[in-house]
């Protein structure tokens, strides 16, 4: 299958907060989504270069291996961002509001991008985000052939979060699905459970727990092995959410 070249089409946005305003980067709240400032107006994609990058244990491996991928720290992100200068008179554009909140060196923030939602929208309960905690440094002017413009270097902080959902301000639950019929089988056989939240696919990024890992083991994909006779309740949590129901899995012989 050829790859396919998806345009953003206004579908991309990029925020801000300082970094007070959030209690905890990967369960944002709605309440706290409203404190973001969108400056997607005033971002400049030429001189933006901000991005996770993976980490590998070694860069060659064979399919015998075992996994090599490491887990994301502090040192897996970080970059620079550019944006427009603000006019002199202008003092309540999203132009100055950049140019306030982030461009000082030393600037305590939280930078968030946003997929999928329309550019313009403001940040709200269900939206997905990729966040992270950063300090600005090293600002500096920069005069181009039509347009001033700033540039400052993000440095990474305590955390972040990717494919993070913002939460509604009141907590509600993923809720985890099977084919009918499926819940119970024979040992040894494969079920396949989904989660949803707030209308998102979570089956992959949440946290999966069963309550019998003798009867039944699932994977962080929601892939479920039944192991022996007997049952065991599958359940699924997300940051900012309330536990899921469970599932019952169920084994035969």
């Amino acid at each position: 299958m050829p790859n396919k070249r998806v345009l953003t089409n206004k579908n991309l946005a990029w925020f801000f907060a300082p970094a007070t305003a959030v209690a905890n980067i990967k369960a944002i709240t709605a309440t706290e989504a409203a404190t973001f400032i969108n400056i997607t107006d005033a971002a400049k994609l030429d001189g933006t270069n901000f991005n996770t990058k993976a980490s590998l244990s070694a860069d060659d491996r064979s399919f015998a291996d075992a996994a090599g991928a490491k887990t994301s720290g502090n040192g897996d992100f970080g970059g620079s961002l550019s944006c427009f200068k603000a006019q002199d008179s202008d003092t309540t554009s999203t132009f100055r509001a950049a140019e306030v909140g982030i461009k000082p060196a030393g600037s305590d923030i939280i930078f968030l991008n946003r997929p999928v939602e329309s550019a313009s929208s403001a940040l709200a309960a269900g939206h997905e985000y990729n966040a992270w905690h950063v300090l600005t440094d090293a600002p500096s002017d920069v005069r181009g052939a039509s347009s001033y413009s700033w540039v400052v270097e993000l440095l990474p902080q305590s955390d972040m979060a990717v494919r993070g959902i913002v939460a509604p301000a009141a907590a509600v639950a993923p809720t985890v699905s099977i084919v009918a019929g499926a819940a119970s089988g024979i040992v040894s056989s494969v079920a396949r459970l989904k989660a949803i939240y707030q209308g998102k696919n979570i089956t992959v990024g949440a946290k999966w727990v069963t309550s019998d890992p003798s009867k039944a083991t699932v994977s962080e994909h929601g892939i479920v092995q039944r192991i022996a006779v007997g049952t065991a309740n599958i359940s699924v949590t997300f940051p900012g959410a309330l536990a899921s129901t469970a599932v019952v899995i169920t084994t035969t012989a």
